[in-house]
């Protein structure tokens, strides 16, 4: 019989819990360097990774919020009262 236990995070989590176990990026980046061990790379690599994606995150909803206000001044100017 195999078990397969799945624990399921967000991103955001996960950036969480580096923060809370190496401090900052530059400090896992000093302890990779230090000790050379795989575990700190690809901690540091998920971790770069993770906050790029939530740039890119932020600046679709930026352009997406932006969109809808420049639509919403469409819609007033072109309105007419009678």
């Amino acid at each position: 019989m195999i078990i397969k236990l799945i624990k399921k995070q967000k991103g955001h989590e996960v950036a969480k819990d580096y923060e809370k176990k190496y401090g900052s990026i530059k400090e896992l980046e000093r302890l990779y360097k230090e000790s050379a061990n795989n575990l700190f790379l690809v901690d540091l690599e998920n971790w770069k990774y993770l906050k790029k994606k939530s740039r890119r995150r932020d600046r679709k909803r930026r352009n997406k919020s932006n969109k809808q206000t420049n639509i919403n001044r469409i819609r007033v100017t072109n309105t007419r009262f009678y």
